[in-house]
């Protein structure tokens, strides 16, 4: 899906040279400001918590539980004993998982009503009589409760996750005997059964919460990309430069958002502006992408010399009615242009096209006397469709790697032009 970039009539302009700069050629500063914020919206998490359940479902499935014996002396009856042995999970049900934003202090997982069914076998002996068959447990009314604690490594630049508390509580417990006609003796202990196995599982749960997210879930955020190359001049830099900070509607990541040499990387002489973020929430996952992450593209480019466009008479094809008599036409800047952007998505890169109806130009300077600004428009009115754009737009379909995994496809997109940054909004699925 594509969309055209939202515009007015001060800042299109501006925005089309930047995405220009940053399309031709194709250690943050002192500054606290972001180039470029991620934000996660509860729209996101929850879709996100759907898929980090079904995982975890799994993982609660595989817990062992271990044989359970005891003995037993009833008057008139002679010592004996019995076991449950062989049990397995059959099913481990997390109806309606939620993840909790927590202002201030990061994430919140809590399932409640979940529940799970045990099949198993028992025996019983008492003298030389013995006996034996199969049972049914379900557990209900489990609810698991964790706190996520979210930071950021100060070295990598990668989001950090631990399970910083978990608490959970079962209800009832219900044992089914059968298999025999003594089954009424294994009834007599049900309430030592079931109390036994309801610690077992109590036990358990938390150990496998927060194992899944060490083991899991924190290796996930460790193999996001921070680093993109772009192509064999430049890449960008997404890493962290706070802990990402939670609202009650969303999780806001603060990136450096920064284009960097791949030949010699130096800090840009310029700080990044305060980015206003909207309260957008409807798509599942935001990024604003600042004028300083579209200024270092410029940078990095027009340093390497990807931004230098030499125009000499043999630019021009031979059969054209324009000539050129200098190479050296003095300093002119575009103004009044009539450009939209196309975006889209292809795996995890944005990729887009530059509309250009007509670049109008003004004579600002000369070191060479009176010049006709009339002949150089009919120059690049030649020039730019067929020379600039195909180079733009050639990169542009080539795009620019977003920080996200590359199985996750991006669809309803939008984008918006606001004041010192471009809003870019999706939603997600799994590719």
């Amino acid at each position: 899906m594509r969309e055209d970039m939202a515009r007015g009539p001060n800042n299109a302009p501006r925005w089309a040279l930047l995405v220009v700069l940053a399309a031709v050629g194709t250690a943050v500063t002192a500054a606290i400001n972001p180039g470029a914020v991620a934000r996660i919206s509860q729209k996101g998490l929850d879709y996100a918590c759907q898929e980090g359940t079904a995982v975890l479902q799994k993982d609660l499935e595989k817990i062992k539980i271990p044989d359970y014996s005891t003995k037993f002396k009833i008057k008139f009856l002679e010592k004996g004993s019995c076991s449950f042995y062989s049990m397995n999970i059959r099913g481990f049900q997390l109806p309606s998982p939620q993840i909790i934003l927590v202002p201030d202090v990061g994430l919140k997982f809590f399932i409640g009503n979940a529940s799970v069914k045990i099949s198993g076998k028992w025996k019983a002996q008492k003298a030389f009589i013995k006996t034996s068959g199969n049972f049914d447990l379900t557990v209900e009314g489990v609810s698991i409760s964790a706190d996520l604690k979210m930071g950021s490594d100060p070295d990598s630049g990668k989001v950090t996750l631990a399970c910083s508390s978990c608490s959970e509580h079962i209800s009832n417990v219900g044992l089914h005997i059968s298999g025999s006609r003594l089954g009424w003796l294994i009834r007599l202990f049900r309430k030592k059964i079931e109390s036994s196995i309801r610690n077992t599982i109590q036990d358990k749960i938390c150990k496998v919460v927060t194992d899944s997210v060490s083991s899991k879930l924190q290796p996930y955020f460790q193999n996001l990309p921070v680093m993109a190359k772009i192509d064999a001049v430049a890449g960008i830099d997404y890493r962290l430069v706070a802990p990402p900070t939670a609202t009650s509607e969303y999780l806001d990541g603060h990136l450096k958002g920064e284009f960097f040499s791949l030949a010699h990387r130096i800090p840009p002489p310029f700080a990044p502006s305060a980015l206003e973020f909207p309260e957008d929430h409807d798509r599942m996952v935001y990024m604003g992408l600042s004028e300083y992450f579209f200024n270092t593209a410029g940078l990095v480019y027009y340093e390497a010399g990807a931004l230098k466009l030499t125009l000499t008479d043999e630019t021009i094809p031979k059969n054209s009615t324009i000539r050129l008599t200098t190479r050296f036409f003095g300093t002119f800047l575009p103004q009044s242009t009539n450009a939209s952007v196309e975006l889209g998505t292809m795996s995890s890169r944005l990729v887009g096209e530059l509309k250009l109806d007509r670049l109008l130009l003004e004579l600002k300077h000369s070191n060479i006397g009176p010049f006709p600004v009339a002949l150089l428009q009919a120059i690049m009115d030649y020039v730019v469709p067929s020379l600039v754009l195909p180079r733009i737009n050639q990169r542009l379909q080539k795009g620019f790697p977003l920080p996200m995994p590359s199985h996750v496809q991006l669809y309803n997109l939008m984008l918006r032009s606001h004041p010192g940054f471009l809003l870019f909004g999706a939603d997600v699925r799994r590719g």
